[in-house]
């Protein structure tokens, strides 16, 4: 077996992981003031509404949240947990979670902050609680990353490819600066992870009905928490379709009792909608309540055009605040360059047959999940200017699985994903930096945006 210390110790380098991660994410919660990351106040609204009036906000023109639009999962667990800590601490469950919203009249010409922040306002108590939260949700989108490559690369193979994968979905600044606010992203990806880890397991072990049911819960979780997850429902369809389950059995009941009562809740839900609006999506109400913006069409292109190409590409990797505080030019580089590390490396893998059927399988479905969210921002960026990074971070599990082949399968060959295959001495040396290499670097980036962009510029 490839003796690198991946290989020997991956919980050890998994729990490094994890630290470099929550130091990153907290980082990014503390130098954050309350408000500055895109659409939190919003968010913290909705929020706001149900704890205060057990209520859905209406979606209308002048909203009380222009947040009002998404589905109720993320805003329901958020304000049970309110009520919760209420109840327990003694204090009135109905008071608001945050005060009176100023914003900065100053912004954008002269100004980076959207709300005025008077003397004890920048860092709240139930903003701070519901980040913490939100915190959670991130650590399970890594930990899912994990799970999901070591599945595809189980004992005794090297852990390099898990740990690869984990690395790069704990270290990207865009997506902590996202998990250190208020906002349904956090429980969009941690979603959208745990779709991607049933289909690695459906496609790599044995059929299990009771795992179909699992799926069933997933996707009807994520239709009530952002509807940006319904373009992986066709995907979790064709994998279901190629690789029927089993007949069922004693192993379903759970499972399907769970699927059961998640369905008749999106149901519920949009049917609700469709009373209340007329639909069960809110068209009419959601464009009254936000007009369109986007002058673009699909003739023009304009997903291979800048400023969309650009943007997307800034704001997945790293542009922070509401998307005014860029990272050097020179750091999106070094992004580009190690992503297409990672291709090539892919392509190596490939070409050199070190992919089994089910890996290959795993892989091609990694890729139809980013193609079908990219697909989905184009789509949304025809009616509204909606080129952000994070609407592609259901995906981020792919990513990383796609990363960690493409960057351990790059160094090592066939060797990175099937167990006792020689390894030159050099390149096993190689591959024993290459983890520790990846990890701290990332984190190095987001030390240095969190020291010196957002701290400095939303806290001067």
């Amino acid at each position: 077996m490839l003796a690198l210390p991946t290989a020997r110790s991956p919980r050890r380098a998994l729990a490094a992981l994890v630290g470099l991660y929550l130091l990153a994410v907290g980082g990014f919660a503390l130098a954050t003031p309350y408000g500055e990351a895109p659409d939190e106040y919003m968010h913290l609204r909705y929020i706001d509404y149900i704890v205060r009036w057990s209520d859905l906000p209406p979606i209308v023109a002048g909203a009380y949240s222009n947040e009002a639009v998404q589905p109720p999962l993320y805003y329901l667990l958020s304000a049970t947990l309110v009520r919760a800590v209420r109840l327990v601490s003694g204090t009135p469950p109905h008071d608001h979670l945050i005060p009176p919203i100023h914003t900065n009249p100053a912004y954008p010409a002269h100004s980076l902050l959207v709300l005025q922040h008077p003397a004890g306002e920048r860092w709240l108590s139930w903003p701070l609680t519901l980040r913490a939260l939100a915190i959670l949700c991130g650590l399970g989108v890594v930990l899912l990353t994990y799970a999901t490559a070591r599945l595809l690369v189980p004992p005794p193979a090297p852990a390099l490819v898990s740990l690869l994968a984990a690395a790069v979905v704990a270290g990207i600044p865009q997506a902590n600066f996202i998990r250190a606010s208020v906002t349904n992203e956090n429980l969009a990806a941690l979603i959208g992870a745990w779709i991607s880890y049933l289909l690695a397991a459906h496609l790599t072990g044995p059929r299990s009905t009771r795992r179909v049911g699992w799926l069933a819960v997933a996707c009807g979780l994520g239709l009530l928490t952002k509807l940006s997850l319904a373009p992986l429902l066709p995907i979790v369809a064709g994998v279901l379709w190629l690789r029927r389950a089993a007949p069922p059995g004693a192993d379903r009941r759970h499972a399907w009792h769970w699927a059961a009562l998640t369905w008749v809740g999106v149901v519920a839900f949009y049917s609700y909608r469709a009373l209340v609006y007329d639909d069960p999506l809110a068209r009419a109400a959601w464009t009254a309540m936000l007009p369109s913006d986007s002058p673009w069409q699909w003739n023009d292109l304009f997903w291979l055009r800048d400023p969309f190409r650009h943007e997307l590409w800034a704001s997945f990797w790293g542009n922070f605040g509401w998307q005014r505080i860029p990272l050097p030019d020179w750091l999106y580089l070094a992004f580009a360059g190690l992503t297409l590390l990672a291709v090539l490396g892919g392509i190596a893998l490939v070409a050199r047959r070190g992919l089994s059927p089910p890996q290959t399988a795993v892989c091609a479905v990694c890729l139809a999940t980013l193609a079908a969210l990219y697909a989905l921002v184009i789509v949304i960026s025809l009616r509204l200017i909606a080129w952000q990074g994070r609407e592609l971070y259901p995906a981020l599990t792919a990513v990383g699985v796609l990363f960690g082949f493409g960057l351990a399968g790059g160094l090592l060959g066939p060797a990175a994903t099937q167990p006792n295959r020689p390894v030159a001495g050099r390149r096993a040396r190689l591959a024993a930096l290459l983890l520790p290499a990846v990890a701290l670097s990332l984190f190095a980036v987001n030390a240095y945006s969190i020291l010196w962009l957002v701290w400095p510029l939303l806290n001067g």
